[in-house]
């Protein structure tokens, strides 16, 4: 009996023992279904919607990061982390500048930065956004509101549309001294007959059309690979501003800056955020004036900002003496060009804005006269259509 006990006691305990652990399993599993299912609701509920943005912009250009980074965080906070864009800079993914239309166009990427000129692709109209030295000699810089308000209209209601999207910001047209106006070089070019046989890298066939005039060899690179193209010697030097010879490092590699054309050179570049308008439409109406009122947003502070900070080599704010280190420290030649030859390269670029207008469609025509007019220079606009006509 005692051995029955034993038994019948060791099988009740086993028993109890099964019992309690399905009971605790059972239990457990409920509770981890139902934890679970909760947790998946709660996914479900704050599960971001992911927009992909590229530009060729830098993260670290200060004129531009900071507002864009305010505006980013604007989208994530005001959705309650419902909507958020995943920014690719520098061109990361690859894209070229003849790619940049066609990747907001056709749904590749879902928000897009396209600058006018390298837009032209697809809309040749903004071809004339790279060509150099379009405003004359000397050009003061003008009031950027009037400006920017005459150009944003004939884009937001006549450029955009075409390309299948929503735009969301209008960024410039920059005040500020051209890009086009400086290029860094691998060698040194000390007046304009040295540009002959030199390889130069540029940023739109526009440009390199105007180049080959004076006996350059011009190729059209994209943004992430000319640090390279300068470094192993396949370009001798690249169209840069300041800013971005800055922040591209290229003074670590082409130690030489030349400038052309005195005095303050309005820049034609201009471009805008847009968003694949597809992928615009699938967003509930509260994200989608979360998206446009934040862009407006960071349109109005880019505004105010180029305002603030008009100056010679404006992207840099009063006193900032980061240029002047760079070239102390690296050793960098800056060049300047005499006048004559800089009155060589604004006749060249007058016929070549000339001859571009004339082959251009009526809204191309009516862009630039926008531009020029809305500047104060009709007289400018005038000349153009006197060398048009002797084309």
């Amino acid at each position: 009996m005692g051995k029955k006990t034993t038994f019948k006691f060791g099988a009740l305990l086993a028993f109890v023992l099964v019992v309690s652990l399905f009971a605790f399993s059972c239990g457990g599993g409920t509770t981890t279904t139902s934890s679970t299912t909760t947790t998946s609701t709660t996914q479900t509920q704050v599960k971001p919607i992911i927009l992909v943005a590229d530009t060729h912009m830098q993260e670290s250009q200060f004129y531009f990061g900071p507002a864009y980074k305010a505006m980013l965080a604007e989208v994530e906070e005001k959705s309650g982390g419902r909507l958020i864009i995943q920014t690719h800079y520098n061109s990361e993914l690859g894209f070229s500048f003849r790619e940049w239309l066609k990747t907001i166009k056709e749904g590749l990427v879902d928000i897009t930065y396209t600058p006018g000129s390298l837009g032209s692709a697809f809309v040749p109209e903004l071809g004339y956004a790279g060509l150099p030295l379009i405003y004359g000699p000397n050009v003061p810089k003008q009031q950027l509101v009037p400006r920017y308000a005459a150009l944003k209209e004939i884009l937001w209601d006549e450029v955009y549309p075409s390309w299948n999207c929503v735009p969301l910001a209008v960024m410039g047209p920059l005040n500020d001294i051209s890009s086009y106006n400086e290029y860094c070089m691998v060698k040194n070019v000390p007046d304009l007959d040295s540009m002959k046989g030199i390889s130069l890298r540029v940023g739109t066939p526009e440009i390199g059309a105007f180049w080959a005039n004076f006996g350059v060899s011009p190729t059209v690179i994209p943004s992430p690979d000319v640090y390279m193209a300068l470094k192993t010697g396949m370009v001798d030097g690249t169209n840069i501003g300041r800013h971005m010879y800055l922040t591209t490092k290229y003074y670590e590699v082409a130690p030489y800056l030349m400038q052309f054309g005195k005095g303050e050179e309005c820049s034609a570049e201009f471009g805008g955020w847009a968003i694949n308008k597809n992928v615009f439409d699938k967003l509930s109406p509260d994200l989608q004036q979360i998206l446009l009122d934040a862009y407006h947003n960071y349109e109005v502070a880019m505004l105010l900002y180029y305002e603030e900070w008009k100056q010679p080599g404006g992207f840099f704010p009063p006193n900032d003496t980061t240029v002047d280190k760079i070239i102390a420290e690296y050793n960098i030649t800056v060049i300047q060009w005499s006048d004559a030859d800089c009155a060589r390269i604004q006749d060249a670029a007058d016929i070549n804005l000339a001859t571009w207008l004339k082959g251009t469609t009526d809204l191309g025509r009516k862009l630039v006269e926008s531009d020029l007019v809305s500047m104060g220079l009709a007289d400018r606009w005038d000349h153009l259509v006197d060398l048009m006509a002797q084309q």
